[in-house]
């Protein structure tokens, strides 16, 4: 069979024999429970062996695969399942529920693969048409697993698996995969990213200022002037895309790099509540353990990226 036949994975994923490619490809990097970084930036393996309940967690642009088990996902009223056949497609870095459906039997398994943002700008203006705005735009939805793509995502991981391959032709084979997810269903949401007069481009460069500034003062004003845009205008706009406030996009992101941090390193709970903005210490462990369920000083680090 032509890799460039419309065929779509089978919903188990069994009978493609992509799948299963991609499946073993996973499994000799990470045969057990777990989450590693390969030798391409931005491409991980993840490995689950629990049911893991829904909790907050935040990705740049990218796509999630999903080989075996399933995960659900929730962005304000919206809800998305993917699991073999198909793949996320996240264009904007949106904080969202994911709950992880595995078990030692089934055990969650997949990639995760983060957008070059230098490789979208470049393709999207190689491709024929125009990056219009549209009230379809969805920053995460999940998409149907195709032969082009399954095969992109194969090669990624065999120069994920080789730092050898990974340096000479790591940045084409991100390549070939980003441009499957332009030219695919719903890649007019990563080709807006380009469209510089655009609302959604707009927010999408107002998302990246606010993740780098979290320890400093918050301007909504500020924020909406230098999108070009009014505040109710910006307020509008970032509700739309986001399905949240300026402000509880900035707190959810504040507690999700405390999460981070406080997974990672033996730092103190008070440190971590001033690098990420907060000057109030009992205001940052209620805010924390509403967020995740359990105060800041019992964090170990549980997630699993989608």
């Amino acid at each position: 069979m032509s890799i460039s036949e419309e065929m779509p994975l089978t919903t188990t994923g069994v009978s493609h024999p992509y799948h299963l490619a991609l499946l073993d490809k996973v499994n000799q990097l990470l045969p057990r429970e777990g989450v590693i970084t390969t030798a391409i930036p931005g491409l991980t393996v993840f490995h689950s062996c629990h049911h893991r309940p829904a909790r907050p967690f935040i990705y740049n642009p990218g796509i999630a695969v999903v080989l075996q088990g399933h995960k659900i996902g929730r962005v304000g009223s919206r809800e998305f399942h993917y699991g073999p056949g198909q793949y996320l497609l996240q264009t904007l870095p949106i904080p969202f529920y994911c709950e992880t459906i595995g078990s030692r039997e089934s055990p969650a398994i997949g990639v995760r693969i983060d957008f070059d943002p230098a490789i979208v700008a470049e393709l999207v203006q190689g491709l024929p048409g125009t990056c219009m705005e549209s009230d379809r735009l969805e920053p995460t939805v999940s998409v149907p697993m195709h032969s082009e793509m399954a095969y992109a995502v194969v090669k990624l991981l065999e120069g994920g698996a080789d730092p050898a391959v990974a340096a000479v032709l790591g940045r084409a084979r991100l390549k070939e995969l980003t441009y499957e997810a332009l030219k695919g269903p719903h890649g007019y949401a990563l080709r807006a990213l380009a469209a510089d007069g655009g609302h959604y481009a707009r927010i999408a460069r107002s998302l990246k200022q606010i993740s780098a500034n979290l320890d400093g003062e918050f301007n909504v004003t500020a924020l909406a002037r230098e999108a070009g845009m009014s505040v109710s205008g910006y307020h509008a706009s970032f509700k739309q895309i986001t399905q949240t406030s300026p402000i509880q996009y900035l707190k959810r992101c504040r507690l999700l790099k405390a999460q981070a941090v406080l997974s990672r390193q033996s730092c103190g709970v008070s440190q971590v509540a001033s690098e990420v903005g907060y000057t109030s210490i009992s205001q940052f462990s209620r805010d924390y353990k509403k967020a995740f369920g359990y105060p800041p000083t019992q964090e170990q680090g549980i997630g699993i990226p989608a």
